[in-house]
């Protein structure tokens, strides 16, 4: 079923290696995850009624979900919408980090992350780039 809904996301008539292929997939799949992981932090911050957490997710939740359409229209590559993951990612992690309390706040760690997250969809230079922000 996943990857009906992947497959669905990548633009018609995609034309590439399989390796590029399984790396525009990739990133799909983490753009999508990242998305349900966000409305569920979203959820989270409603429950314990945080607001400016509250908004600043629905933000990332929005973006999150909004990007794959743009790259099934053909309105960027696979490597573009990766690095609009990361930041919208790192920007929706760093304020909400500041609303709750700045370096000390429990979310700060999470910026580590989006060097790993780099690395790992776009490379070398995406990891350090992001490992600089973070």
């Amino acid at each position: 079923m996943f990857n009906k809904i992947t497959d669905y996301f990548l633009p018609p008539g995609f034309a590439g290696s399989l390796d590029l292929r399984r790396k525009a997939r990739i990133i799909v799949n983490t753009v999508l995850v990242t998305s349900l992981f966000s409305l569920n932090f979203l959820v989270l911050c409603w429950w314990a009624d945080f607001r400016p957490g509250m908004y600043v997710l629905l933000f990332g939740v929005v973006s999150f979900a909004l990007l794959p359409f743009g790259y099934r229209a053909g309105w960027y590559s696979h490597v573009v919408l990766g690095y609009a993951f990361l930041f919208i990612g790192y920007l929706t992690v760093a304020v909400n980090s500041a609303y709750q309390g700045g370096y000390y706040a429990p979310t700060t760690s999470w910026l580590a992350l989006c060097g790993v997250t780099g690395s790992f969809l776009l490379g070398r230079r995406a990891g350090l780039i992001f490992f600089g922000l973070g």
